[in-house]
């Protein structure tokens, strides 16, 4: 997969990264300027995965306002965006300050520069490509119930242990994993007692 950063979005210091492969990406609007009252987010076609990261407090974050559109930001002209633990009054300044934690399309998210919280990979994918009668799209947004099929935990348990459960289990929140091992231990446990 490639891992550069070629969009983002921004909840006060959670970020999410969209990740693909820079210069070659585009969305809606990405030529006008301001970017942030036009340009809509990359079209899904270029995204190869994603990474949520999480800011320490400490930082501020400034995006650039008013002076470039995202056609610059894949051309590297300025960063989408600026962590720094100073405080400024304009993006300007902030990319000025040599300290601060800069992001550019086209670089790689580094774990020693933020905290991870989530991360996928191939957005594109479909779970009957692994077997499985079900839109990997759609399990992931709502997958604790099916999580609640016995085929799909059946399919899970005995034909594909180890392969299936790589690519879906990288896509689950901690909630869905923890019952995705609550539904297949007692799946295994049933299935105990009926031996007996």
């Amino acid at each position: 997969m490639n891992r550069e950063i070629i969009d983002w979005e921004r909840k006060g210091n959670l970020v999410k990264f969209y990740l693909g492969k820079n210069g070659e990406q585009w969305g809606d609007d990405w030529d006008d300027i301001p970017w942030e009252c036009n340009a809509g987010r990359v079209y899904d076609k270029y995204v190869e995965g994603y990474k949520i990261i999480a800011i320490p407090f400490e930082y501020n974050i400034y995006e650039p306002q008013r002076s470039c559109s995202k056609r610059d930001l894949i051309n590297r002209i300025v960063p989408c965006l600026v962590a720094s633990k100073k405080s400024f009054i304009s993006f300007q300044d902030a990319w000025e300050d040599e300290e601060a934690i800069k992001f550019y399309f086209g670089d790689k998210i580094h774990e020693e520069r933020a905290i991870i919280i989530e991360e996928a990979e191939d957005f594109e994918t479909t779970a009957s490509e692994l077997g499985i009668d079900i839109d990997f799209k759609r399990f992931r947004k709502d997958n604790h119930k099916y999580l609640e099929l016995n085929n799909l935990i059946s399919g899970l348990i005995e034909r594909y242990y180890l392969t299936i459960q790589r690519k879906i289990i990288s896509s689950l929140s901690n909630y869905q994993l923890k019952r995705l091992i609550k539904l297949c231990t007692y799946e295994l446990q049933r299935r105990e007692n009926e031996k007996e």
